[in-house]
Order: C-alpha cells, then structure tokens, then sequence
C-alpha cells in the first residue's frame, strides 16, 4: 500500500461527497469559515490532507465521521475487486509468459552469436 496512493483516493472521496452534496468547494469552506480555496487546496493536495480536514469537511457535508470511514472501506474494497477483475479479465497468465517468452527470443535475435560475443570475463557489462 502507498501512502500516497491511499490519501489520494480520501481525497477522491471527499471530492465525491461535495459533488452528491450539491454544494460547491466554495460553499463548503464557507460553511467551515475558512478561505474560499480550503478545499480547493486540500483537495488538490496544495495543503497536506490531515484528519482534522477530513472531519472537518465531513461536518460541513453533515457526513458522521463513521459513515466517511464506512465510504472509504467500501471504496478501497471496490477498487481491489476492480484490480482483481482487470487481472482477470484482461490477460491470462499464459498471455503474460508468451510475450516474455516472444521478447526474451526477440532480444537474443539482435545479440551477436555466442562465437562473436567476448568471454564474459572481458565483458563490459560485468559487476566488478
């Protein structure tokens, strides 16, 4: 899991959550009585996203902090059977080992024979 990625989609969520309210990112900070682009700026990641924000703009949304939790449970898990069904659905694992199998040739075609190559003690690319 990557921090960024995970704060990412809180954001993604709170985003959600204004739009479905029907208030604008304007409106809401309003509502916080903080400067009209807060929210703009939390939610660009211009301001590093705390806990208080995310409860914060949960309040003004009238949004309990557990059902915010839930909703990002809910999305988290969403998205993982999303991942799953690309893996599934988009390329099989024999795909997947006949395209390595096709490069790895490809590239041994464009290498010199063995007989041209230096001893792998003379070779540049070796590790000293």
């Amino acid at each position: 899991m990557k921090i960024d990625h995970e704060v990412q989609r809180v954001r993604d969520l709170l985003h959600r959550k204004i739009y479905l309210s029907g208030l604008t990112q304007r409106e809401v900070s309003r509502r916080l009585g903080l400067g009209r682009d807060y929210v703009h700026q939390v939610l660009k990641g211009r301001v590093e996203l705390k806990i208080e924000h995310l409860l914060r703009i949960g309040e003004a949304l009238g949004v309990e902090p557990d059902q915010l939790y839930a909703d990002l449970v809910a999305d988290i898990r969403s998205q993982r059977q999303e991942d799953r069904k690309v893996i599934a659905d988009g390329i099989s694992w024999g795909e997947i080992r006949k395209f390595v199998g096709e490069s790895i040739r490809m590239l041994e075609d464009r290498l010199p024979p063995s007989s041209d190559r230096p001893p792998e003690s003379e070779r540049d690319d070796q590790p000293e």
